[in-house]
């Protein structure tokens, strides 16, 4: 249901103590890999053990990425990390938001069709809408079908919208569909409130984590009409969604931090602006003065350097002349680093053979060159064992070995992805590590890209030994968790 109007349109961050073993106020280890995939649903022996890894990290926090429609699994998360004494930092969103695990997608390529004024389109998964909902189409090449529009549900997974003109049908280019601005504040508005047990004061609650609609495809942020970003239809969303959790929170009697995720003021963000575009960095006009004070001077943002300063030396130089360019665009705040690292970049994929063992991965079609593939990570993406991810130890033309085991061995349904790691092989994380102890005003940090996985045997090869770069960055986080940015100057207040 909406939020009740009218609702608080700013509020005081509450403070944070400092972890008991030292470090930033936020101290923290992001889950997502481990707690995204619908088809990873890890057993409670193996949560607590990567619950108890980050502990062991001197961690306070431990986020999650579970999607908001798992609400089981979600309380699982949850209730496991109260037991190792961790608040919850909420970092998830819907997958019809984002289109993550499947949803998102129509039934087939002629599944969006008109009738006079009325398109119809079928959808490959349940919806999960109701009418009145909002509904943002994407993709297609006749762009009367373009753009946010309210629906009529006509069963679980068929809805129509109104159009204007007469385009083609079947629509026809990547067809996607997602939920609408207004949908996904009313349905995080009544995700807070019917399950008020996943969240504690103390706790964080991350909005919309990746701003992936803002993208040159997706109509969610456009001025309506046109393919063209809006600024302004952005940081009014931002400024919602304040408004909205927080009068869910206050339904609930939590006083909890509500934070924007996902400014991507970065060479990979919103609208092809970049941090070189601007002297503050903060060309694109994201994050008005308004924003900043809805936000309580603390700004959450993920950032990536480009693939350009992969692996070298340039790469952590010119992440922290980025984070500088950021904190002279907002100079009033204190900042939270939310992700940071490499985007993966896939090398190979394809769909195994089959006969695999608990270590193995067969693919009869390749002709690899031998040990050509350590020290990368394969993923399996779809069939059977969907959502794991493990080292590569080494490889045959045809078979890979992976580092410790499945937990569910793929067959000849697993599709697969070989990706270069995100750093944690190449030096890159201590480097960042000392950087981000650099910058006084950096206030939190939570470490991403497979560091949730600590316990899990993307870390080790296929004897169970600790990788010598994991080890490494390991070692890097821990130091950073126990001391912050102390060595460098005063500790953040907020």
């Amino acid at each position: 249901m909406p939020a009740p109007q009218p609702v608080a349109e700013n509020y005081t961050q509450p403070l944070l103590s400092l972890p008991p073993g030292g470090g930033w106020k936020i101290n923290c280890l992001d889950y997502q890999i481990l707690s995204k995939s619908d088809g990873w649903n890890q057993d409670q022996t193996k949560r607590l053990n990567e619950y108890q890894a980050g502990v062991n990290l001197n961690i306070n926090y431990a986020a999650l990425a579970v999607p908001y429609e798992n609400t089981t699994k979600y309380g699982n998360y949850v209730t496991d990390a109260r037991t190792k004494g961790l608040k919850v930092w909420h970092r998830s969103h819907w997958n019809a938001w984002q289109g993550d695990n499947g949803v998102g997608d129509i039934a087939t390529p002629t599944s969006l069709t008109r009738s006079g004024s009325t398109a119809t389109c079928v959808t490959n998964t349940s919806h999960g809408l109701t009418t009145g909902d909002t509904v943002s189409m994407n993709g297609m090449n006749e762009t009367e079908y373009r753009g946010e529009f309210v629906c009529t549900v006509i069963n679980a997974t068929t809805f129509t919208y109104q159009v204007s003109g007469s385009p083609a049908t079947p629509a026809t280019g990547n067809i996607g569909w997602r939920y609408g601005r207004q949908t996904y504040l009313d349905k995080t508005y009544d995700f807070i409130v019917n399950n008020p047990s996943f969240f504690a004061d103390g706790d964080l609650f991350g909005l919309c984590v990746e701003a992936d609609q803002a993208d040159s495809t997706n109509m969610t942020f456009k001025t309506p009409g046109t393919t063209t970003f809006n600024t302004g239809i952005y940081n009014t969303f931002q400024k919602d969604q304040v408004r909205y959790a927080n009068a869910a929170f206050l339904a609930i009697g939590k006083s909890i931090g509500t934070w924007p995720i996902s400014q991507q003021l970065s060479n990979l963000n919103l609208n092809g602006q970049t941090l070189d575009s601007g002297s503050t960095g903060n060309a694109s006009g994201l994050g008005d003065a308004d924003i900043v004070t809805y936000f309580g001077s603390l700004l959450c943002f993920d950032h990536y350097c480009s693939d350009t300063y992969r692996y070298t030396d340039s790469y952590w130089t010119k992440y922290s002349s980025d984070l500088d360019k950021i904190h002279a665009a907002f100079p009033s705040c204190q900042l939270v680093i939310g992700e940071w690292g490499f985007m993966t970049v896939t090398l190979e994929d394809g769909t195994s053979s089959g006969s695999n063992s608990t270590t193995t991965l067969n693919d009869t079609l390749q002709s690899w060159t031998v040990n050509q593939w350590p020290p990368t990570i394969v993923s399996i993406t779809g069939g059977t064992g969907s959502g794991q991810t493990r080292n590569i130890s080494s490889n045959t033309s045809t078979q890979l070995t992976i580092g410790g085991t499945w937990d569910v061995t793929p067959d000849a349904t697993s599709q697969y992805q070989i990706n270069i790691g995100s750093g944690e092989q190449h030096g890159v994380y201590e480097k960042v590590v000392d950087v981000l102890r650099s910058k006084s005003y950096i206030m939190g940090v939570n470490f991403w890209n497979h560091l949730g996985q600590i316990q899990s045997s993307i870390f080790t090869d296929a004897s169970g030994t600790m990788l010598p770069g994991a080890k490494n960055t390991k070692n890097a986080v821990q130091r950073a968790f126990s001391t912050g940015n102390q060595a460098y100057g005063p500790r953040v207040k907020v």
